[in-house]
């Protein structure tokens, strides 16, 4: 019995332990903190390419129809009732287009967060400043998608408060409100603009796996952004 009562204690002792918190039990709980590890969250297809918002925005423009009657072999939910333009998209579901956008935006957060504590040098500048360029172009792009669907168009004025919440940070706990969408848009270009600055001749990650070259799709990008900030006709 005395035994027993020596290894409870032991085992109590241990989990008061605050140095036992901070061990890491698995590689998925290790914090980036590298190059390699930066470029390995961009290297994940699946967020870095594939989460995004751009599906309703693909459904209600023009690059395909779906007729009557193959409407109801769409097999989502959320884009069937896009494609009936009903009033109520989602129901009690959650956006996929809101989460996956916002899921890239935390990768790149992460990332540019995890960059600030590596020091920049002659030896890793190119790879450094690449990285970084790739995490505020995808942000740039991710806050542009959102916005184009979930925020006001630039030019009404009377809806000018409605932009996107703009996240900037990592930590989970931080509460964003929405933003304006002047903020917004000076947030979207503001990130293009370093992008630019930062990014290789040559192309990145993320253009290259559509197969297109990085520095022709920029400057369309930003006109596209100019025509649809100050252009934009309200009916």
């Amino acid at each position: 019995m005395k035994t027993f009562l020596l290894f409870l204690c032991s085992m109590f002792l241990l989990a008061c332990n605050p140095d036992y918190l901070d061990l890491k039990r698995d590689k998925s709980q290790t914090v980036p903190t590298t190059l390699d590890d930066f470029d390995g969250l961009l290297g994940n297809s699946m967020t870095m390419n594939q989460s995004s918002s751009h599906t309703l925005g693909m459904i209600s423009g023009d690059e395909y129809e779906v007729h009557d009657a193959s409407v109801g072999l769409v097999s989502r939910d959320f884009e069937r009732a896009a494609f009936l333009w009903q009033p109520d998209i989602f129901g009690n579901a959650e956006s996929e287009d809101w989460n996956g956008a916002y899921r890239r935006i935390l990768y790149c957060n992460i990332i540019l967060e995890g960059l600030q504590k590596v020091a920049r040098n002659e030896t890793n500048k190119v790879r450094y400043d690449r990285i970084k360029g790739e995490c505020l172009f995808q942000r740039s792009l991710m806050f542009f998608n959102l916005a184009m669907q979930f925020a006001a168009l630039p030019a009404d004025k009377q809806r000018s408060i409605y932009g996107i919440p703009l996240r900037t940070e990592s930590d989970p706990e931080q509460k964003n409100a929405r933003n304006t969408v002047q903020e917004t848009y000076d947030r979207i270009i503001a990130d293009l603009l370093e992008a630019e600055s930062l990014l290789p001749q040559e192309g990145f990650r993320f253009i290259e796996l559509i197969k297109l070259p990085y520095r022709p799709c920029l400057p369309e990008f930003i006109s596209f952004l100019k025509i649809t900030i100050v252009l934009l006709p309200i009916p």
